[in-house]
């Protein structure tokens, strides 16, 4: 099989360069792996060795959420995300700013009732994909997965709000949805 990606250096930051495919963020020294499937590549956020639905960027954003969700034992009401240990909050204005990004009001189309629960989830997701960030998207999914088995999401999530204001302040440069 043919590799159908390149890393590329591009405009201060590296990217994963998909043929046909999503490009994506990547830093070299974040220890996210590169994993490739059927010549395409992707990154291994929790470093398990295999490309979780989560991390799959061809498959919908319902299905990657939805194993994300299970997989990590997330619940999305209202602006809290529960989690195993806890809980956090995101502030009413950044979660509508994310309701109405254009890639929420996008997947919105496809089902509305799904992505406004998880709209926050689905920006998470998001913003791991997005290829215009430098490593800081893979900086933080990976904070954010670390910190739930270890019960401190409360306790680094000022980080985590922080990329979110800045994925969606720029939403002219979002990457877009497959």
């Amino acid at each position: 099989m043919t590799d159908k990606w390149k890393l590329q250096y591009h405009q201060k930051h590296w990217k994963i360069h998909n043929e046909s495919g999503k490009d994506l963020s990547y830093d070299p020294n974040s220890g996210i792996r590169i994993l490739v499937d059927d010549g395409y590549a992707f990154k291994d956020v929790n470093r398990n060795g295999k490309i979780d639905a989560f991390e799959d960027w061809r498959l919908p954003m319902k299905q990657r959420i939805l194993d994300f969700t299970q997989r990590y034992h997330l619940v999305s009401k209202g602006n809290r995300i529960y989690y195993r240990k806890g809980f956090v909050n995101l502030p009413s204005d950044l979660l509508a700013q994310i309701q109405e990004s254009e890639q929420m009001q996008e997947l919105m189309k496809t089902d509305r009732a799904f992505f406004s629960e998880h709209s926050a989830l689905a920006i998470l997701l998001l913003l791991f994909d997005w290829d215009n960030s430098m490593y800081f998207s893979d900086y933080i999914i990976q904070l954010f997965i670390d910190s739930l088995d270890t019960g401190v999401l409360d306790k680094v999530f000022y980080t985590i709000k922080k990329a979110l204001y800045h994925y969606i302040g720029n939403k002219g440069e979002l990457a877009s949805i497959s």
